[in-house]
């Protein structure tokens, strides 16, 4: 039964505490004795009225000070090192009077247990030395992307072969699957424009009557992209290029015997690709339209890829990787 009064009784005065001192849970490790509020004479009164208008303070109470209710007298004493909110003048005895959370005043405490806060907002022990850091800087890998780039590409798609029927005369020869292989150097500039130099080499194997032929050209050209934007949901890019012919031929196998036609190749190629971030860069996934315009070298007209004088068309697919 003692016990259990002990027991109650501890309880009521952790209670009592934790209103007189709503901030009881937060701790300022930086705590100075400093100027402590100057009471009136014990002979002169202060009154109420003097206490309520002083305005509010922000202090610590130390560890072990006496807490008293203004009503019932009764102790409570402070475990830790504890803030509280008080009125700034004391009275006549040097009690300064605590308000609660609700900002009621229902407890006070003496001056000798008050110690005032220098910096409320130091929320840190001063160090007893000071060792200079290195500076850290906050950045992406993204951000530190230089200002140039270099990509190398795979592609493939139809091609016709209409120019295979304006040379060998044979209506009957069908287009081909074409192989690419490309690579650029490309600089960034303003609003995220790319204008680079890129080399791109060709070749598709068509097959017609009892012969084949062999299709390859290697062009060199400016490539322009555009600066990347949502379309669809998806980031997207397009992209502008022209090769200008560099090595170029046409060789035919037949029962009959073989032939080897050097050409002259000019293309026009645009397309859109999609881009995926990676360790590497960004890799690239583009769909791309090309137009070519072949003749050969020993004459000065164009010699057409079909009976219409259509230029040569390639539809393809292709992949990317951009290294930075």
């Amino acid at each position: 039964m003692i016990f259990l009064l002990i027991f109650s009784s501890l309880l009521s005065a952790q209670q009592k505490l934790k209103e007189a001192t709503p901030y009881q849970d937060i701790y300022l490790p930086h705590i100075t004795n400093k100027e402590i509020p100057r009471y009136q004479n014990p002979h002169e009164l202060v009154d109420l009225k003097q206490i309520l208008s002083s305005g509010v303070e922000t202090s610590g109470i130390k560890k072990g000070a006496i807490i008293q209710d203004i009503k019932t007298s009764q102790s409570i004493v402070a475990k830790k090192l504890t803030t509280v909110n008080h009125y700034s003048l004391a009275d006549e005895r040097g009690f300064l009077y605590l308000l609660n959370k609700d900002g009621e005043t229902k407890y006070r405490v003496h001056l000798k247990y008050i110690e005032k806060a220098s910096i409320v907002t130091t929320l840190r022990r001063p160090p007893k030395k000071y060792i200079e850091t290195k500076k850290i800087f906050n950045t992406n890998k993204w951000d530190e992307v230089p200002p140039w780039s270099f990509s190398a590409n795979l592609s493939t798609g139809y091609m016709n072969a209409g120019f295979i029927r304006d040379l060998v005369n044979d209506s009957a020869a069908r287009g081909a699957f074409a192989y690419g292989l490309g690579t650029d150097l490309a600089f960034r500039f303003a609003q995220g424009f790319q204008a680079a130099l890129a080399l791109n080499l060709e070749s598709a194997s068509f097959s017609y009557s009892n012969s084949t032929a062999k299709y390859n050209t290697i062009g060199l050209g400016p490539l322009v992209r555009s600066p990347q934007f949502i379309f669809w949901e998806q980031k997207t890019r397009f992209f502008f290029s022209y090769f200008t012919n560099i090595k170029s031929d046409f060789t035919i196998n037949s029962p009959g015997g073989g032939a080897e036609f050097p050409l002259n190749v000019n293309s026009l190629r645009i397309g859109a690709e999609f881009p995926y971030k990676n360790k590497l860069g960004e890799f690239f996934v583009g769909l791309m339209y090309q137009r070519s315009w072949i003749r050969l070298q020993d004459q000065p007209e164009s010699v057409f890829i079909d009976s219409q004088k259509k230029p040569n068309d390639f539809y393809g697919i292709g992949i990317r990787q951009e290294f930075f």
